[in-house]
């Protein structure tokens, strides 16, 4: 594994999509509970990652989000018809 080479502080960025490069990290908010979906840019499996303070430490919780998955990868497949098409 990669050590980060930079982060990437999620509390400046809002709800907009954010594309990380390679090892680059996250800095979550560490006072409040925070929800964020991250996609695999290989597969676009899609997870919801719950961000959680404890008093000893950061609470990290992963779902699987199966009706967003199926969407971007909806989206990918149509896109890569498209560009054939054009090309």
């Amino acid at each position: 594994m990669k050590k980060a080479s930079t982060m990437f502080d999620v509390r400046d960025y809002g709800t907009k999509k954010r594309v990380l490069k390679e090892a680059e990290g996250l800095l979550f908010s560490n006072t409040q509970t925070t929800t964020h979906y991250i996609e695999c840019c290989d597969c676009s499996l899609v997870h919801i990652v719950k961000v959680t303070p404890c008093k000893d430490g950061i609470g990290m919780q992963f779902w699987r989000d199966e009706r967003k998955t199926a969407q971007r990868r909806r989206r990918n497949k149509e896109k890569e018809q498209c560009q054939k098409k054009s090309s």
